[in-house]
C-alpha cells in the first residue's frame, strides 16, 4: 500500500475504560481519505473497462470468461504492487474523466467504437501502474501478460465479425451487436 499525504492510519490506544481497551485489540486499519483518491485510478480504469465491455452482446461462449479472467489477474498485480495486497472498494474510486468520441473502426484495428473504450482504459491502466512495476521484471510480466488475455477478448470480437465463416459466434449476436452500436452512437456500423 502506499501511503502518501492523504493516508491517515489510526491505531486504537488502550485506556482505562473497557471499551477503549477492546478497541486497542483492533487490527490497525488504514482508512483512506476520500480528498485525494487519485492512488485508486488504475483501479477505476479497469472497474469502466470491465463495465464496459461487461455491457457488450456476447459474441461467443467463452468471451466473458476470458476477460473477466484477465480482469483477475490484473486486480491481483496491481493490488500487491499499488495497495498493498487490497482492492480499492467502488466508492473509494476517483471519478475519471470521459473519454473522448473512439475514432473510426476501419482506422482503429476493426474495433468497435465500445470496443474502443475498453482498450483504450486498459491502455491507460498500464500507462499508470508501469511505473510502480518497472523495478520488478516478474510483476511488470504479469501486468503485460494480464492486459494482454483482456485485449485478447477483444481482438477475438474483431476476428469474428471480419471472419463469420470461419470463427464460431452466436446466433444473431453480430447483428444485435451492430445494432447496439448503432444505436448509441449513431450510425450504423456493419457487421460485415
Amino acid at each position: 500500500m502506499k501511503i502518501g499525504p492523504t493516508t491517515h492510519i489510526s491505531r486504537p490506544r488502550p485506556s482505562v475504560s473497557t471499551g477503549q481497551t477492546e478497541r486497542a485489540r483492533a487490527v490497525d486499519v488504514v482508512q483512506w481519505s476520500g480528498q485525494n483518491n487519485s492512488e485508486f485510478r488504475p483501479a477505476a480504469f479497469l472497474n469502466r473497462a470491465s463495465g464496459e465491455y461487461l455491457a457488450l452482446v456476447p459474441t461467443h461462449p467463452s468471451d466473458r470468461d476470458e476477460f473477466v479472467a484477465g480482469v483477475e489477474q490484473i486486480q491481483s498485480v496491481v493490488a500487491e504492487a499499488m495497495y498493498g495486497g487490497r482492492w480499492p472498494e467502488d466508492s473509494e474510486l476517483p471519478s475519471l474523466p470521459a473519454q473522448g468520441r473512439p475514432g473510426d473502426p476501419a482506422r482503429n484495428g476493426g474495433q468497435t467504437m465500445s470496443e474502443q473504450l475498453v482498450a483504450n482504459d486498459l491502455i491507460a491502466l498500464y500507462r499508470e501502474v508501469a511505473p510502480h512495476v518497472q523495478h520488478n521484471p516478474q510483476m511488470h510480466q504479469r501486468l503485460a501478460s494480464s492486459i494482454h488475455v483482456c485485449q485478447s477478448g477483444l481482438q477475438s470480437r474483431v476476428l469474428r465479425r471480419d471472419y463469420p465463416d470461419y470463427y464460431f459466434s452466436l446466433p444473431g449476436s453480430l447483428q444485435q451487436d451492430a445494432e447496439r452500436e448503432a444505436a448509441r452512437w449513431g450510425r450504423f456500423t456493419d457487421a460485415r
